[in-house]
């Protein structure tokens, strides 16, 4: 799935999926970790 066109729910859903692959959990979680802010943080926390 292109996880980068999926909806947040969709991001959840694969993560909540007791049933995906570790790279599919492995791809929404960043996706929806990117969508948070979360390369921000991890910049930020560089400096």
């Amino acid at each position: 799935m292109n996880w980068t066109s999926a909806t947040t729910p969709e991001l959840c859903a694969a993560i909540l999926d007791m049933a995906a692959a570790d790279e599919e959990f492995e791809a929404a979680g960043a996706e929806l970790f990117r969508r948070i802010g979360g390369e921000h943080e991890l910049q930020s926390t560089e400096l």
